[in-house]
């Protein structure tokens, strides 16, 4: 059984840099890109969620992705009180307004550590697939709209963003899930059972860029 959810961007800063992927294969900044919120993520074994380091076929940029979501992971009460706390300072001041950044907070700051996602070649061409097609289509949804995408499907969870955005800041805001009630992006995310994942960051049509995140275990 499959779980989707998907997070459109719609405020859109007007001068925005539109930065495509990297090539395959792309070098991954092995810092962590934490620690200028916290000294406290200099400890050594924060760089076992750099997981995708040697992927042959994320980008730089989806590396940097799978790295903070694997941090989170690892920590989750840390990221809350380093990062997230702050977060809006930087990026939005009204986020804490929103009833899901004020219960993100606090499901993180009691959140037990997850297991740390391994990156997936059959994740990622399957969300390479959906990412390309719906870019080109400016198509925003789940459904695959080729045959070839429809056989390379591989995921149990998948997540979309649309919009451009920094790794960090596409992560937070499906995190945060605003105006999303199931929260769906969340559960997928932060599920102790997802072992793999697979991410995709290509252009869109009408949003500069869409991520998929493709899970599984």
């Amino acid at each position: 059984m499959r779980f989707f959810a998907m997070n459109i961007r719609l405020k859109l800063a007007i001068g925005l840099c539109f930065c495509l992927s990297q090539p395959y294969g792309a070098t991954a900044n092995t810092k962590n890109p934490l620690i200028k919120w916290s000294n406290a993520w200099e400890a050594p074994k924060y760089a076992a969620a750099n997981t995708s380091a040697n992927s042959r076929f994320h980008s730089a940029w989806e590396m940097e992705f799978v790295y903070l979501l694997n941090l989170v992971r690892m920590n989750p009460p840390l990221f809350a009180k380093t990062v997230l706390q702050s977060y809006p300072d930087s990026s939005d001041p009204d986020l804490r307004q929103a009833n899901e950044y004020k219960s993100l907070l606090r499901e993180l700051a009691v959140l037990q550590p997850l297991g740390i996602l391994q990156p997936d070649s059959l994740c990622w061409v399957s969300a390479k697939c959906h990412a390309t097609t719906s870019g080109k289509n400016g198509y925003l949804g789940h459904e695959r709209l080729t045959k070839d995408c429809e056989n390379k499907m591989h995921f149990l969870s998948e997540c979309i963003h649309y919009g451009p955005s920094t790794p960090l800041g596409a992560l937070v805001s499906q995190l945060v899930d605003r105006n999303v009630p199931d929260l769906g992006h969340r559960r997928a995310l932060l599920n102790p059972k997802f072992t793999l994942v697979g991410v995709s960051r290509q252009p869109h049509k009408g949003f500069a860029n869409n991520v998929v995140i493709n899970l599984y275990y």
